[in-house]
């Protein structure tokens, strides 16, 4: 789908959430260092990594779910009805998805992404504030380190912003003891 369709769906899912009292989470997906593949093998590689990235995380996409190329080298998904553990496992699958080597005109291509998500009601309750927090706090932590998956977590009523743990790293509870990873 594209942005548009995007964001006209999602907000009518964001909708049936509130309806079933669902928790909804964004996830937004951006490649890293993708400028070097267009540099060095053309923007008619990068074009063909971007479907090959689409593809494979469209594989990785339940049916109940929402995915979109959103401009450049980012991509969102709008999962519906998913606990924290289901979340965790498919922006696994997905980091996986991305990581596996690309083949594109004889070339083996290796890009890997960083992830943010935020979920609904807990870090927003419309999809423009869901989008907002899952691309800041995915962008904080791409600049230190990337690959990673990065949540925007609520405690007691308090956003903690920037909290995360790298990729296959075994997860918390996420209770009052979580430390913020500002």
């Amino acid at each position: 789908a594209n942005r548009r369709s995007f964001v006209l769906e999602a907000t009518q899912m964001l909708a049936l959430a509130a309806r079933h009292d669902w928790r909804s989470v964004v996830v937004f997906v951006d490649l890293d260092d993708f400028k070097p593949i267009n540099d060095e093998h053309g923007h008619d590689v990068g074009d063909a990594v971007l479907r090959l990235v689409g593809e494979r995380l469209k594989e990785g996409t339940r049916t109940s779910d929402v995915l979109a190329r959103f401009g450049g080298d980012e991509f969102v998904v709008l999962l519906n009805d998913v606990s924290v553990e289901e979340t965790d496992r498919l922006v696994e699958r997905y980091r996986d998805a991305i990581a596996r080597p690309l083949l594109v005109e004889g070339r083996q291509i290796v890009s890997q992404g960083s992830f943010g998500t935020a979920s609904y009601p807990d870090d927003g309750t419309n999809l423009e504030a869901l989008l907002g927090r899952a691309d800041s706090v995915m962008y904080r932590e791409k600049a230190k380190d990337g690959g990673r998956h990065v949540r925007s977590v609520t405690i007691n009523g308090v956003v903690v912003q920037g909290r995360h743990r790298p990729i296959g790293a075994p997860l918390d509870d996420g209770g009052p003891s979580a430390k913020s990873g500002t």
